[in-house]
């Protein structure tokens, strides 16, 4: 009975010899790479970025650029770096991310700009918060310096993974000095030119957006000023379906907030010039 019940039930036991749920999985994976283009894309970025890779050729203390398509963030293509490093003899290797790998040929320069995985893991699978803290945590132990975008990250980079102080450097982002207004056009109505708070950054639970929304709601009827939230929404292809935007209505700010959605730097540049005030609530 048993070797019956074997053969003609249960033919599918492990994930790797054909079972019906690994099968729909690859399936759907397949699915969304042809619906969303993602091959496609990969080709496009990377033309992008090799050109702004090799953009910097020219610059001072720059002897050489190389690539290999489009820069992935994976185990395979990290494992393969310390090789290419010494076949092109390199005399430093930077990381972009902090999956990098853990032994390289020549000293290396890691960047971990925060650490919000273990300090806000909200919506953050334990696996990652867990591969983060061991593998991310080793890499930059073992890196020759560290790259922090602002002294609070590295302060908590410090503090998470017991790294010393001294080689960890600040670098903030660059500061884009072009400021000319273009002829783009711009993302809200040209009748409305009440003044307007502005607040720019995702929808991601540590951003705290919710609160920005109920204390706004406090003070809507007493403020001249409405608000403008702009940044990417979501995925999701309703944008009225979104979390925040119902939070809105519940909160009777219809016609006082706006969700704007993504705009071009030129319009992001328009409505941080007009803005009455920004506002940055973000937890962290």
């Amino acid at each position: 009975f048993r070797r019956v019940l074997f053969r003609s039930e249960l033919p599918h036991g492990y994930t790797y010899s054909a079972h019906p749920l690994a099968c729909a999985a690859g399936i759907g994976t397949l699915k969304v790479y042809e619906e969303e283009g993602l091959l496609t894309r990969v080709g496009s970025l990377a033309k992008y970025w090799e050109d702004a890779a090799h953009s910097l050729r020219d610059c001072p203390n720059v002897v050489d650029i190389r690539n290999i398509g489009l820069p992935l963030n994976s185990m395979r293509v990290n494992t393969a770096l310390p090789s290419l490093a010494r076949r092109w003899r390199a005399d430093v290797a930077y990381f972009p991310y902090w999956l990098a790998p853990l032994w390289m040929p020549c000293p290396s320069v890691v960047a971990i700009h925060d650490v919000i995985q273990i300090c806000q893991p909200e919506g953050v699978s334990l696996s990652h918060r867990a591969a983060f803290r061991t593998y991310g945590g080793t890499v930059a132990r073992r890196a020759q310096r560290v790259h922090a975008l602002a002294t609070h990250g590295k302060d908590a980079l410090t503090r998470v993974f017991g790294i010393r102080a001294e080689v960890v450097d600040v670098v903030p982002p660059g500061l884009d000095m072009d400021l000319e207004d273009s002829q783009a056009a711009a993302p809200l109505a040209a009748t409305d030119s009440r003044p307007f708070a502005l607040y720019v950054g995702n929808h991601k639970r540590h951003k705290n957006l919710e609160r920005l929304l109920r204390a706004y709601a406090t003070v809507a009827a007493r403020m001249e000023s409405r608000l403008l939230v702009v940044g990417a929404m979501s995925s999701q292809a309703d944008p009225n379906a979104l979390p925040y935007v119902k939070l809105t209505e519940e909160l009777s700010l219809a016609g006082r907030v706006e969700f704007v959605g993504q705009v071009d730097d030129a319009a992001l540049r328009r409505l941080y010039r007009s803005a009455r005030f920004f506002v940055f609530p973000s937890l962290y």
